[in-house]
């Protein structure tokens, strides 16, 4: 009897709690787009190689011919095609970067990609500005 009266009450005590956890997670959805890494996590995946796709989001007004090494570049007015040719699949781990916290091309373009449908974006928002000046590697294009 002590059994059923506990589960019952742990019932009604946790509902509350999951709805609440529920409806936070919800609305968190809706205001944050991505994930956010920092650069020594992004430098610990590319050290651990793990499967990602790096993209740089800057425009060609902003690009200065530099890239994050094995970044390629994609923006949020490329077309569908390209950013369908570039990540076929949508599963796949995705690391948006551009010039640093002052440039919003990373957050707009992790938001597009979101939109379209793709599940593992992540924005490096401190970008290329930060690699450079930690000589972190990086690639002509």
């Amino acid at each position: 009897m002590n059994t059923k009266l506990l589960l019952v009450l742990s019932a009604l005590i946790l509902s509350p709690i999951t709805l609440q956890a529920e409806g936070k997670a919800k609305s968190q959805t809706e205001s944050v787009a991505c994930g956010t890494i920092d650069m020594l996590g992004l430098e610990a995946l590319i050290n651990a190689k793990t499967p990602l796709v790096l993209i740089d989001a800057r425009t060609d007004k902003y690009f200065d011919g530099t890239l994050i090494l094995g970044a390629k570049r994609l923006h949020v007015e490329s077309s569908e095609a390209d950013v369908a040719k570039l990540l076929p699949e949508k599963n796949t781990l995705i690391v948006v970067y551009c010039a640093g916290v002052s440039c919003p091309a990373s957050k707009m373009m992790a938001s597009r990609l979101i939109k379209e449908g793709y599940k593992n974006v992540i924005d490096y928002h401190h970008g290329i500005r930060e690699w450079k000046a930690n000589n972190k590697p990086i690639e002509k294009a």
